[in-house]
């Protein structure tokens, strides 16, 4: 249900600026449009570090909050069991 909609819009088949403009707050939380850009960049135009750090932060800062939203449920979740 997630999955294809997140391959679609991430620019892996078509360009992120051919998308409807009303998705594109939705394509600013999906990590995997960052990692295609990247891999983009890296890999057809040979780009270093300096060139997808901005990429890198924002994969790293997505993954960050969803890590600490996971940490909080599972602490609230086999917190009540244990108890």
């Amino acid at each position: 249900v997630v999955l294809a909609p997140m391959i679609f819009l991430s620019g892996v088949f078509t360009p992120t600026e051919s998308i409807h403009p009303a998705l594109a707050d939705l394509l600013a939380v999906l990590p995997l449009r960052y990692y295609v850009d990247l891999a983009t960049a890296v890999l057809f135009r040979g780009a270093g570090l300096e060139a997808v750090l901005r990429d890198l932060a924002v994969m790293a800062a997505i993954g960050a909050v969803l890590f600490a939203l996971a940490l909080a449920r599972f602490r609230t979740h086999f917190g009540a069991i244990g108890k």
